[in-house]
């Protein structure tokens, strides 16, 4: 049996590789010889990585998010110089120096350890939007902000928390995605919702598979069902006669229940007191006073039901 050069092992022939050319085993083994072909690419990929990056801190005014036009007009030219054969938009994270932090912009800083901050969760996301040079003490202040904002709350698994997003006291779902700046206390959610940005939900109960877009105001006494879609910039109301001083005045919650598979238009107002029943559509920008029967449409300030015959008339469906 013929011996590796590399391990001195007596091996079978099956354990070899062949040369095309002339037929005979080579002198290392399969498994030395994947040994010696890994270490090699660890070599030039390390190579390429110290090229790329001494590339970026020479050109780093001019590969800058703030200049992104620019850097990828010269997409060519970095890759010819980085020795990159992939998208140039993808580099390490690698400790920089010669530079400020972004955020506390301090002219000593550039003395301090700086390092690459993900602006989402996902490590692996290396693109120039998703990456940040701070200095060490912001980037433990960010780290205990993402941290800590989460308080005395049951996220499930899968569910995708934003930085700068305020959750207390509230038991959310799987696979839900929540967007940054949202304030979430004493709610429950389900799973596989999607809540964006500038978001207000305290007191309330929201169902499963929901989509919640921007700047959308939920307070207490708000029951929302499945499968709802809510526009940008929907308020729900749950007082009819508030004031500022509460002193020696009982307040109760005017409750707004919300069925299955409703659609809120953007910048529709619900008042309390009110149940929209399920396939029922608000039409943008409506004022919703009273009830809303179930798979009825309704538009209007305040808000009334349109029959079929008139939405076809109007060239609405």
């Amino acid at each position: 049996m013929p011996i590796c050069r590399i391990c001195k092992v007596d091996k079978p022939e099956t354990e070899f590789y062949k040369r095309k050319d002339t037929g005979k085993l080579r002198t290392e083994c399969k498994t030395c010889l994947s040994l010696l072909l890994h270490e090699a690419y660890l070599r030039q990929r390390e190579k390429r990585l110290v090229i790329a990056h001494e590339y970026w801190v020479k050109n780093r005014d001019v590969i800058n998010a703030k200049h992104r036009e620019c850097y990828l007009k010269n997409i060519n030219d970095y890759r010819k110089k980085a020795l990159l054969s992939v998208n140039p938009n993808y580099f390490n994270a690698l400790e920089r120096d010669q530079y400020i932090c972004q955020l506390c912009k301090h002219p000593d800083s550039k003395n301090s350890r700086l390092l690459i901050h993900h602006l989402n969760e996902d490590r692996k996301d290396n693109r120039l939007d998703n990456l940040m040079t701070v200095c060490t003490p912001c980037h433990n202040v960010i780290n205990w902000m993402q941290r800590f904002l989460v308080s005395k709350s049951n996220i499930g698994s899968g569910t995708k928390v934003e930085p700068f997003t305020f959750i207390s006291n509230s038991k959310i779902g799987e696979r839900n995605i929540i967007r940054k700046f949202c304030n979430i206390y004493d709610t429950t959610i389900g799973d596989d919702n999607k809540i964006a940005a500038y978001t207000e939900i305290g007191g309330s109960n929201i169902g499963s598979d929901n989509l919640i877009e921007a700047k959308v105001f939920i307070p207490r006494g708000v029951k929302i069902g499945s499968n709802v879609f809510i526009g940008p910039g929907v308020m729900f109301a749950n007082d009819k006669y508030p004031k500022a001083n509460t002193d020696g005045w009982s307040w109760t919650v005017g409750e707004v229940n919300v069925g299955d598979n409703v659609a809120i238009g953007i910048g529709s107002i619900i008042l309390p007191n009110v149940t929209i029943g399920d396939h029922a559509f608000i039409a943008a920008g409506s004022l919703v006073a009273s009830d809303v029967p179930p798979k009825s449409f309704a538009m209007g300030r305040p808000a009334h039901i349109v029959s079929l015959q008139v939405l076809k008339e109007l060239n609405v469906l």
